[in-house]
């Protein structure tokens, strides 16, 4: 949703860090794993995706 611009987020350095918390790494089978490091804060992207997984679902959420 990012990348389609259907979500902004603003300039923030916590942001930052937490999307730095996590690495992709790409399997043979064309799968993605998400990792998350252990010491990292990651609340922010936690929210998001859980807010990114209601829209997907097609549940209306919270707003609907």
């Amino acid at each position: 949703m990012i990348e389609e611009k259907k979500t902004l987020l603003l300039e923030d350095n916590r942001v930052g860090e937490n999307f730095n918390a996590f690495s992709v790494k790409y399997r043979s089978d064309r799968g993605r794993d998400v990792e998350k490091r252990r010491d990292a804060e990651s609340d922010i992207v936690d929210a998001l995706a859980l807010a990114v997984y209601g829209f997907g679902s097609g549940s209306k959420g919270l707003c609907g």
